[in-house]
């Protein structure tokens, strides 16, 4: 795996406005190659062999804006082109290669509201996508995994007393194309129907002293 990521950062104000901003590129390559055996005891002759080759490249932007002492918004974007290729010699799956190409494009927003010291109030919204990694991705299926792309609300709570902090977040999301294992091809694929995903967490951290930290979560 090679990857390059150039980033770069800084402060703008404009009027009473605070913007800190993030640029950056991503460039990544990956191979990927399995060889497999019919049986662990055949593991010395090996007689399948699966490569992977996939690339991505992206930009992305960024800016945490502080709009007052108490308010802060958060707007970013990402978008990201995939190419994938994939070939297979194998006894048991045959011969074959395969390649896709894909975009994505992902984007957030939020705001983060102070109350009442020690309270702290946000909301998020983000279109997400999850790229699939080389590792993950078999022809045996034959097709390639889809980037799962989706839709994610969350909102909740924050507050810090002494050495405690914790965070309570409720979310729902939407998702497409989720990527999973089925172990009846013993491979990962994409989910026909959609999925949806909704819950509340609650975590806790308390530093007992400068060596020990106790935290939990549910």
């Amino acid at each position: 795996h090679y990857s390059v990521n150039p980033r770069a950062t800084g402060v703008l104000e404009t009027g009473p406005l605070r913007h800190h901003w993030t640029l950056g590129l991503d460039y990544s390559v990956s191979h990927f190659d399995l060889y497999s055996a019919d049986a662990p005891g055949n593991a010395g002759n090996q007689d399948g062999e699966t490569a992977i080759r996939q690339s991505q490249h992206g930009w992305y932007g960024q800016s945490l804006t502080s709009v007052s002492p108490r308010i802060s918004v958060l707007l970013g974007a990402r978008h990201e082109s995939l190419r994938i290729r994939a070939s297979q010699d194998s006894p048991w799956f045959g011969a074959g290669d395969d390649k896709r190409r894909d975009t994505v494009n992902i984007a957030e927003a939020g705001v983060t509201l102070s109350l009442a010291d020690p309270l702290t109030a946000f909301v998020n919204a983000a279109r997400t996508a999850r790229i699939p990694n080389a590792d993950e991705i078999s022809p045996a299926t034959g097709t390639l995994l889809k980037p799962q792309t989706g839709e994610l609300y969350t909102g909740g709570l924050r507050w810090r007393s002494g050495a405690q902090y914790s965070v309570l977040t409720l979310w729902h999301g939407e998702f497409s194309d989720e990527i999973i294992y089925d172990p009846l091809t013993f491979s990962n694929v994409n989910l026909e129907d959609d999925t949806r995903r909704q819950g509340v967490s609650l975590s806790s951290q308390f530093r007992a002293d400068e060596r020990v930290m106790i935290s939990g979560s549910y």
